[in-house]
């Protein structure tokens, strides 16, 4: 078999400063592929951008229950907001309220989030996943995505949510695979990897070169998440600079070579 893999940087659009990272590491490294959150305000520049500058950058929904404000009216959709009418911005906040969030609400802000992706694109996203893997974290929107993915034949990303192996809850793990058992496994990879995201300021480049010469044959994922961050009010900032140095340097590209990997998008999946 051979050795395929997709480089997915997410958070496309969470800022005009880590969209255009992105679109240079497409351009001048390994990233083939990005997922946009098209509730921020920069998504709709950073996919017309994209689809005028990198046409061959895969470009999927990443949905978004976790920073930012959801593009329906708040007021429609109480459970996911605080107070403010906001998500909340954490990872460590999701997990205090994502047992809040309503069946009802997250279908409507989903859909919405699902509808304005392809207002902004002109077409269908080439991928599905989720900003914080939050919606691997709630029955009923993990029963949406695949939904979703099934009706238009999308390919969603795999997680490590998915297995015992990492901890997470069984109850929780049943109720996902009771969704896949009833509505059928989308398209995924065979693997998901991310060697290099770390929020500790370390030498990714090493990690990243020696993570490769570990991809498996069949298709396997890479989630990165790089970009220009300084100015990002969000955890994950400096840390995107590193991601860049490491995913464009031309020492990356020969590994590549060595490995025998082939890179790729999701749209080449079998």
């Amino acid at each position: 078999m051979t050795k395929y893999l997709i480089v997915n940087s997410d958070d496309f659009g969470i800022s005009e400063e880590v969209s255009r990272g992105i679109i240079e590491a497409h351009k001048n490294g390994i990233v083939t592929s990005t997922t946009a959150m098209v509730n921020m305000p920069a998504a709709e520049n950073a996919i017309k951008l994209a689809q005028e500058t990198a046409p061959d950058l895969g470009v999927g929904l990443h949905f978004v229950l976790s920073y930012g404000t959801p593009v329906s009216d708040p007021a429609d959709v109480p459970s996911l907001v605080t107070s403010e009418g906001k998500f909340v911005s954490t990872y460590s906040q999701l997990i205090e309220k994502i047992a809040d969030f309503s069946a009802d609400d997250l279908e409507k802000e989903l859909m919405a989030q699902f509808e304005r992706f392809r207002q902004f694109a002109g077409r269908l996203p080439d991928h599905l996943d989720s900003h914080h893997r939050a919606v691997y974290m709630h029955p009923a929107a993990y029963a949406i995505m695949v939904k979703i993915a099934q009706e238009h034949q999308l390919p969603i990303r795999k997680h490590a949510v998915m297995t015992e192996d990492y901890g997470f809850d069984s109850k929780l793990i049943s109720n996902l695979n009771a969704t896949l058992a009833q509505y059928g496994q989308p398209k995924t990879c065979d693997y998901t990897v991310d060697f290099i995201f770390d929020f500790e300021s370390s030498p990714r480049l090493e990690r990243l070169k020696n993570g490769l010469k570990t991809i498996q044959d069949g298709y396997s994922e890479l989630v990165v998440h790089v970009g220009y961050g300084e100015d990002l009010d969000e955890d994950y900032s400096f840390q995107r600079n590193q991601e860049l140095t490491a995913v464009t340097d031309e020492s990356v590209k020969q590994i590549l070579q060595t490995e025998n990997i082939q890179l790729c998008n999701f749209g080449d999946l079998p």
